[in-house]
C-alpha cells in the first residue's frame, strides 16, 4: 500500500468526522491530521510532481503525549505494522502544538489498509488515555479563585512563581469577586492540583480549553470574550452545549450557592457575556430546552418578553431542591446466583451486597476488575458495622431443616394458630396433620439476629 492509498483511507475518516485534517491539503510532502482526542499524526506523501507518491506508507506520531510514553510495543504487535524511533527533522512537521518535531516522534510503516485503520484507532485511544480524565469542577475553580483573592496579584505571584503573567487568556469568575478576571493557567492548575499547565486552546488539557469546557468564559486582559476557535479544535464545546454550560456555571450554580429561591437569565445578557454574534434565538432555544433543564436540574422556567429576542427572560425556581422529597422504601431483593464451584459466586455475592448497601453511584467504582481488594475491604467494613451478614447454607441441610418445612404430628390438641410462633397447621388427613415448622435460618431471623426483620409473604 503506497501513501496515495493511505491518504484516501484517512480522508474517508476525515469526512466521517473521526479525524480532522489540520495541515494544508495542498502540502505535497506531509499531510498532518488530528484525532478527536487532540493528538496529531502525519502521513509521508513525497513530492508528487517529481517522485510520485511514496511506495510505502509511513506515519509519524506524537511519541509521548503529555510526556507519557505510549506503549509502542503494542503498536508493533499489530499485524502489518513496523515501528521505529528514528527521529526525523523536517520543517513540514513544525505545526504549532502538534509535537511532531524531531525528538518528539515515533514512526511506523504500514503494509495494508486493515493495519492502517487499526494503528490509527489504537493511537487515538491510547493518546486519549494520557489526557486528564476529568476537567476542573466549579467548586475547585472557585476555591482556586479564593486563593487568588486572599493573596492578591502580587502575593499570588510570590506563592506560585512557576506561572508567568498571562498574555491573552484570562478567566472571568462565575460570581461577584474582588477582581474582574483571573489568570487562567494557574487557576486551572490549582483546581486540578497539578504543578503547571499549558495555556490556550490547542489541546483539551490546556487551561483555556479546560475552563471553557467547564462553562467559564475566557477573556483577554480587557475582560472582553476571547474568540473561541471551536471549528479548529473539536475538543472545545460549542453551540447549544456551550450555552448550557455557561448558563449553569455562571447563573444556576452561583444562585444555589447563595441559597436563592430563583434566578433569572436574560437571553441578550448571556449572549453578550459569551461573546456570541446574533445568536439570541439559539440562546433562547437552549435555555428552555429539555436538555438544559435536566443538565441544570431545574424545572421549566417562567418566560417573559418577545420570543427569541435579546430581552426575553427565563426565571428558574430553585427552592424545590431544598424541599426534602420522600424516599421510596426499597423493596426486598431476592437474587439467586448459580454455577459450578470456583466460578466466582462468593465474590459476586459480596459485590452485590456492597452495591445494595452503598447504592449504584457510590459502588460503581469498586466494581471495576482492578479494584477487587478495595471492594472486599468495603464489604468487610459493612459487615463489621452490622449491615451485611453472610450465612452459608451447608450442603448437609435440606430446605426443610434450614428454612422451613412441614412436620407430621398426631397430637389431638394443638395450640391455636394465632398463638403459634413460626408454625402453621394443615388440616387432619389420614390420622395425622402437617405443621409448618421453622428451620434454623428462620429461627435465627426471628430471634432478631438481623435487627428489625419482618417476614415477607
Amino acid at each position: 500500500m503506497n501513501s496515495e492509498e493511505a491518504l484516501r483511507i484517512i480522508e474517508a475518516a476525515v469526512s466521517s468526522g473521526k479525524i480532522t485534517r489540520v495541515g494544508s491539503a495542498e502540502r505535497t510532502t506531509k499531510a498532518i491530521f488530528r484525532t478527536a482526542s487532540g493528538r496529531h499524526f502525519a502521513v509521508e506523501v513525497n513530492d508528487m510532481s517529481s517522485r510520485g507518491f511514496a511506495r510505502q506508507t509511513k506515519l509519524v506520531f506524537e511519541a509521548s503525549p503529555d510526556g507519557v510514553l505510549l506503549d509502542w510495543d503494542a503498536a508493533a504487535n499489530i499485524l502489518g505494522v513496523e515501528t521505529t524511533d528514528r527521529q526525523l527533522k523536517s520543517s513540514a512537521y513544525m505545526l504549532q502544538g502538534a509535537n511532531l518535531e524531531s525528538g518528539k516522534q515515533m514512526s511506523a510503516f504500514v503494509s495494508n489498509e486493515h493495519a492502517l485503520k487499526e494503528l490509527i484507532e489504537w493511537y487515538a485511544q491510547s493518546a486519549a488515555s494520557q489526557a486528564l480524565p476529568w476537567g476542573p469542577d466549579r467548586a475547585a475553580v472557585e476555591a482556586a479563585m479564593d486563593i487568588y483573592d486572599k493573596l492578591g496579584p502580587d502575593g499570588f505571584k510570590t506563592e506560585y512563581p512557576q506561572f508567568n503573567e498571562p498574555k491573552g487568556y484570562w478567566v472571568r469568575p462565575s460570581r461577584d469577586r474582588p477582581f474582574l478576571l483571573y489568570p487562567s493557567k494557574p487557576i486551572a492548575a490549582i483546581a486540578l492540583n497539578v504543578e503547571t499547565l499549558g495555556g490556550g486552546w490547542s489541546k483539551r488539557e490546556t487551561a483555556a480549553s479546560l475552563l471553557h469546557n467547564a462553562g467559564y468564559i475566557i477573556v483577554d486582559g480587557d475582560n472582553a470574550p476571547t474568540p473561541v476557535p471551536e471549528e479548529q479544535y473539536p475538543h472545545l464545546i460549542k453551540g447549544a452545549d456551550r450555552i448550557r454550560a455557561c448558563a449553569r456555571t455562571n447563573y444556576i450554580a452561583p444562585a444555589r450557592d447563595r441559597g436563592d429561591a430563583s434566578v433569572t437569565i436574560i437571553a441578550g445578557k448571556l449572549h453578550n457575556e459569551m461573546g456570541l454574534s446574533k445568536s439570541w434565538a439559539n440562546v433562547c432555544q437552549a435555555l428552555r430546552g429539555a436538555k438544559f433543564l435536566e443538565y441544570a436540574s431545574v424545572p421549566a422556567p417562567d418566560e417573559t418578553g418577545p420570543n427569541a429576542s435579546t430581552t426575553m427572560t427565563f426565571t428558574y425556581h430553585l427552592d424545590q431542591r431544598a424541599i426534602p422529597m420522600p424516599q421510596p422504601v426499597p423493596s426486598a431483593t431476592n437474587l439467586i446466583l448459580y454455577g459450578p464451584p470456583g466460578t466466582g459466586k462468593t465474590y459476586e455475592t459480596a459485590a452485590e451486597a456492597v452495591r445494595l448497601c452503598l447504592g449504584e453511584l457510590e459502588a460503581a467504582p469498586l466494581l471495576a476488575d482492578h479494584r477487587r481488594n478495595d471492594l472486599m475491604r468495603a464489604y468487610h467494613t459493612l459487615a463489621e458495622a452490622g449491615r451485611i451478614e453472610f450465612i452459608t447454607f451447608h450442603q448437609s441441610y435440606s430446605y426443610e431443616d434450614f428454612v422451613e418445612g412441614l412436620r407430621p404430628t398426631t397430637d389431638e390438641v394443638d395450640i391455636p394458630l394465632e398463638q403459634q410462633e413460626g408454625a402453621s397447621v394443615a388440616p387432619v388427613s389420614g390420622g395425622f396433620r402437617l405443621r409448618s415448622v421453622d428451620g434454623i435460618f428462620n429461627a435465627y431471623l426471628r430471634a432478631g439476629a438481623f435487627g428489625s426483620w419482618r417476614r415477607q409473604g
